[in-house]
């Protein structure tokens, strides 16, 4: 009997295609869904896109998937029309149990997180607990990337449960409760550490050069994350403390800082970003446009889309009518008052572009030791019911042209950092107060 050839074709951008023939179809939903993420892929990616890696990284996620990784169906898959019948051998083959779904979720993750470190996929949990946020869930307050066989930290929330166990930017977290974090997803980490609060999750980390592990437990607790802290220095210089960006992180400064203006002005200002793995980018962008002049600009977005093509300013009306202003007072101190900025090996990303921000626009002295080095823009796309995706869409560029994504900034004053961490801090910002002080004193 002859094989009917094409049941179903789903076309791509590029005149790709998935096929399907009749003798075991896998179900449309999945087809659709599938089709959905390839073109969002195609259309709003903001680096080039390889159809025949896609479709490789969609073939071992499925695999994963499945629970038949390296066993059936592990030929090599280069093209997106050999996606469906490889679904269907795992579907065959694999507990029956397994659902096409979750195929086509495990196919989804394997494609995103081939585009790069922070590209992803988020399944409806996922996506509904972004949504809704994470301020009632129980957590240690680590912040992490995937690198690897290995989540590497970041940063840690100031006075949460992974700060006081003292984890720190660069440790590699390896197992999550005897859990090898090798084959999860950045999120599928994230989720095994949230848990309820008071309860304990068991970490494996390797640290240092030589990767020497460590065991430990810590018991999640409900993280609040703060914004902003203040701290009087020597010689009337005022520290800004900012660990990440949120929405309202601009006005929390504002107020905070109308607080300290009315009691007593200072003779200049250092807002320290080191360890500040970024957060929003709208954040970042309000934050920087208080320190600056007019319509200084502070920064472009450059993607694939014409929407990603965005320009930003400081204190543009438009952008910035509906937040709260500083007084006449304060906007004379943010903008003319001498200011050095701290930066390191960790500050990255939104951070990154408040710093590239004022630096570029002669507004601060960066002090400290060079950047992380990305200023890609992630937006997140719903997928009609099935998730979303959390999708690069743009590169960053500061004043100046000045790309920053592989990009570090390089510290107008360079501390090197000191393998004791107490004495580097103090080291660097004992070196920053003095910038902005002798300039005050116009020494």
């Amino acid at each position: 009997m002859r094989t009917i050839a094409v049941a179903l074709v789903l076309l791509f951008p590029g005149g790709f295609a998935l096929a399907q023939q009749e003798r075991a179809p896998v179900p449309k939903p999945e087809l659709q869904f599938l089709s959905q993420v390839v073109s969002q892929i195609h259309e709003e990616y903001a680096g080039p896109v390889d159809d025949a890696k896609l479709a490789a990284a969609c073939a071992s996620g499925a695999r994963a998937a499945s629970g038949l990784a390296g066993a059936a169906g592990g030929a090599e898959v280069s093209s997106l029309t050999a996606i469906p019948p490889l679904l269907q051998d795992l579907k065959a083959k694999a507990d029956p149990a397994l659902t096409y779904r979750k195929l086509a979720f495990g196919c989804a993750s394997g494609m995103m997180e081939s585009l790069d470190a922070r590209s992803g996929f988020l399944d409806p949990e996922d996506y509904r607990e972004l949504q809704v946020g994470a301020s009632s869930t129980a957590g240690i307050g680590l912040e992490l990337r995937k690198e690897g066989d290995a989540a590497v930290v970041v940063g840690t929330i100031a006075g949460g449960p992974a700060e006081r166990a003292a984890l720190a930017p660069g440790d590699r977290l390896v197992r999550v409760d005897g859990e090898r974090v090798a084959g999860m997803t950045l999120a599928a980490v994230v989720n095994r550490l949230r848990g309820k609060a008071g309860s304990e999750v068991a970490l494996s980390i390797e640290r240092g050069a030589d990767r020497k592990p460590h065991e430990l437990a810590i018991k999640r607790e409900i993280i609040r994350l703060p914004r902003v802290n203040l701290e009087w220095l020597e010689q009337g210089v005022l520290g800004i403390r900012i660990r990440q960006f949120y929405d309202g992180t601009r006005g929390e400064l504002i107020r905070e800082l109308e607080g300290i203006l009315s009691q007593r002005e200072p003779s200049a200002l250092l807002p320290d970003l080191r360890d500040n793995s970024g957060g929003l980018l709208y954040g970042a962008v309000e934050v920087a446009g208080v320190f600056l002049q007019g319509d200084a600009l502070i920064g472009t977005t450059k993607g694939r889309s014409k929407r990603s093509m965005q320009v930003f300013k400081a204190n543009d009306p438009q952008r910035y009518s509906r937040f709260e202003q500083p007084s006449e007072a304060l906007a004379r101190v943010l903008r003319q008052k001498p200011m050095a900025v701290l930066v390191n090996a960790h500050t990255a990303s939104g951070a990154e572009i408040a710093a590239a921000a004022l630096q570029g626009n002669g507004r601060a002295t960066l002090v400290g030791a060079p950047t992380f080095g990305t200023g890609s823009i992630q937006t997140i796309i719903p997928l009609k019911g099935d998730g979303a995706l959390r999708l690069t869409t743009s590169y960053w560029f500061g004043p100046g042209e000045r790309k920053l994504e592989a990009n570090p900034l390089r510290p107008d004053v360079e501390v090197k950092p000191d393998p004791d961490s107490i004495k580097r801090i103090d080291a660097a910002r004992h070196r920053a107060i003095e910038l902005p002080a002798a300039k005050a004193a116009g020494r």
